[in-house]
């Protein structure tokens, strides 16, 4: 086993002045070496000076911001651990755990969770409590990885066996009421994104009780305010808007006492704002809704996130194309466009629509052609997964091809014309969608003086246009 490897590699990459400091760490282990057993692994008495000089080596890296040479560290620890795994399960899923935690600060989700996946197998098997917690610790590191990569449902599978295990351990040891606390509340969240509207309800209120019943310890106002916020969700997409309403002042109120310096109750406090504004759009207070959009509008250059940030400005633009300020709205919209999500999308394509179709019917086609170009890039993009969005498409192709014709663009009107009748014959014949893609069509030949445009006109034989 070539011990060295690591700490060589390591050296390699770190700045000068800690060159010193590796040194020391290296003196140890020709020591260590000459510990090895038969089969190659190392004694830990061996190993445990050389690990602790290490662990505090990444400490300072850490101090120092070299994100790079603290995983680096971290790393050479577990590859150390790696050959008395068998001997020592609970320290190589310890140290693995404090791998993946540093790579999952750096946003490292995929190494996270191969990192997290290894600590789970390490002590999969052991029926002491502390193995049992470290487990439901490790599944719940799991989960935040598998959301962040975009798998929800291995997520919510991964929060219950978290939780499973931590409801187990919690008479047992004290210690774990707040855990169990705050996987229930990650179980709901999830569950809240999944659309698992009664399930994630049950366990909001699960979640909820449980830190009443924790009373105030720190992070308490924080997971509930983040509680109400999903809960103000949920009732929103019920449209309870006077129930998601409540929630929401709640929750506001809540993550403001945990402080929005910390940025992670920033992005909270934000997201809860901008719930807080479309539920009061839903309750017919738009005084109500334009207030807390404007609130969260006026914290966009303190969020770090810059998804948020588009958030943000869709919001705002929502509220603005309500108000009939559409040129504003437009600004908005396109503002926010290069960080939109995918899974955005059912959400804001029609809006982009929505704005489209309001300035054209205005007389401003030249705004107007961005906005339904963005809108049927969207519903592309939807229907390549759900093919119900396909009508939306060819109505957006339809409605874009008449804006480029306003604007005087006749090969682009004519483009988007035979995009909407290709996608719709292949997707939708007979339907009204199709009568319309072809009427478009014909309508941008007989424009062209395209004699062609008479065959596409006779072709109509199909349901009126909806």
């Amino acid at each position: 086993m070539d011990l060295k490897r690591h700490y060589l590699a390591l050296c390699d990459e770190t700045p000068s002045f800690f060159q010193p400091e590796l040194a020391f760490a290296l003196a140890g282990l020709d020591e260590a070496a000459a510990r090895c057993g038969t089969a190659g692994a190392p004694a830990e008495g061996g190993l445990a000076p050389l690990l602790a000089r290490l662990a505090e080596l990444a400490g300072e890296f850490g101090r120092r911001g070299l994100h790079d040479e603290r995983i680096a560290a971290r790393s050479a620890i577990v590859e150390l651990v790696r050959p008395v795994r068998e001997e020592m399960p609970g320290r190589f899923a310890g140290e693995l755990a404090a791998l993946a935690a540093l790579l999952r600060e750096q946003g490292r989700w995929e190494e996270a969770l191969d990192a997290l996946v290894q600590a789970r197998a390490a002590v999969r098997d052991l029926a002491d409590d502390g193995s049992a917690g470290l487990r439901g610790i490790v599944l719940r590191d799991i989960a935040e990885c598998f959301r962040q990569l975009g798998v929800v449902d291995e997520a919510v599978e991964a929060l219950k066996e978290s939780l499973r295990i931590l409801l187990w351990l919690r008479p047992r040891d004290p210690r774990y009421e707040k855990d169990a606390a705050v996987v229930s509340g990650r179980l709901a969240s999830a569950l809240c994104e999944e659309s698992r509207t009664e399930e994630a309800l049950v366990m909001c209120e699960h979640a909820l009780e449980s830190w009443e019943e924790l009373g105030d310890v720190p992070g308490a106002a924080f997971e509930s305010g983040v509680l109400l916020r999903d809960r103000m969700r949920l009732h929103a997409a019920e449209e309870r808007f006077a129930e998601a309403v409540e929630d929401g002042e709640r929750a506001a109120g809540l993550l403001l006492r945990a402080g929005i310096d910390d940025p992670e109750v920033l992005s909270a406090f934000v997201l809860t704002l901008l719930g807080l504004s479309e539920a009061l759009a839903g309750t017919g207070d738009p005084e109500g809704a334009q207030a807390r959009a404007d609130e969260a509008y006026g914290l966009r250059d303190r969020v770090g996130d810059p998804s948020l940030a588009s958030l943000v400005h869709l919001t705002a633009g929502k509220r603005l194309l309500e108000r009939g300020l559409l040129a504003e709205a437009k600004r908005a919209f396109l503002t926010a466009l290069p960080e939109i999500r995918i899974s955005w999308l059912p959400d804001w394509a029609p809006q982009f629509e929505l704005l489209g179709r309001r300035l054209a019917a205005g007389g401003a086609a030249d705004e107007a052609e961005p906005c339904l170009d963005v809108a049927v890039q969207m519903y592309a993009e939807l229907a390549g997964s759900d093919p119900a969005w396909t009508s939306s498409r060819v109505d957006a192709l339809c409605r874009l091809s008449e804006a480029r014709h306003r604007c005087g663009r006749y090969e682009d009107a004519l483009s988007a014309a035979e995009e909407a009748v290709a996608v719709a014959g292949a997707e939708l014949p007979g339907t009204a969608s199709d009568a319309r893609a072809l009427r478009c069509l014909g309508a941008r030949l007989a424009e062209a003086g395209d004699p062609r445009a008479a065959d596409r006109f006779l072709r109509l034989d199909g349901p009126p246009e909806e």
